[in-house]
């Protein structure tokens, strides 16, 4: 969704400031694309930090198995030892055949990416709501604002991993709901004319 078109703006905050019933479903609609946000930026944090320790303990075991020195240790040359150490070997050689098909380095670069994206999206809206919360009010630079947020989420959202975890998205779902409590957010008093152009 494109941004307001100037005239569009004009109708929109029009509506906000007559039908308080309307502006509060936008209200909550623009909340829960902060929320959403903070959601993912939890989910792909995690993700890039899992992904991160897979990838050093990856290099950890090919750097050990490959390292002449660690296998002229003389613990290695007797008896039950000697057989750990052959195993040892043989699954760092498979473990170095499969390393281009797993691809660690690729996912994640992709999930930093992915991270980077959500978290500049989150920051960008939690300085809007910070500022509906101390305002008590919503402008139209502040509208503006949330339309091109829209319109961000939307492009973000379309490059999110199709496969996403259920499990993890339902802990950070309620991680977030924790941390940005509906009741807490502002909303304006019945009556009140919540937008100021």
């Amino acid at each position: 969704m494109p941004p307001l078109e100037p005239q569009q703006l004009g109708a929109a905050l029009k509506r906000l400031r007559d039908d308080p019933e309307f502006f509060t479903r936008s209200l909550d609609h623009n909340y829960r694309l902060y929320s959403e946000s903070r959601k993912n930026q939890k989910y792909y944090a995690n993700r890039l930090i899992v992904y991160g320790r897979y990838n050093m303990a990856y290099e950890v075991a090919l750097a050990i198995g490959g390292s002449g020195a660690i296998a002229t240790w003389a613990i290695w040359k007797s008896g039950i030892w000697h057989s750990a150490w052959a195993i040892i070997i043989g699954a760092v050689a498979v473990l170095a055949a499969l390393k281009p098909l797993l691809q660690l380095g690729k996912q994640i670069e992709r999930y930093s990416q992915r991270h980077a994206e959500w978290n500049t999206h989150y920051l960008e809206l939690k300085d809007l709501v910070d500022a509906i919360q101390t305002a008590r009010t919503i402008d139209e630079e502040m509208l503006k604002s949330f339309e091109k947020a829209r319109a961000r989420q939307k492009k973000i959202r379309s490059a999110d991993d199709p496969g996403i975890s259920k499990r993890l998205m339902n802990k950070f779902t309620a991680e977030t709901e924790a941390e940005i409590a509906k009741e807490n957010l502002w909303r304006p008093n019945v009556g009140m004319s919540p937008v100021h152009s």
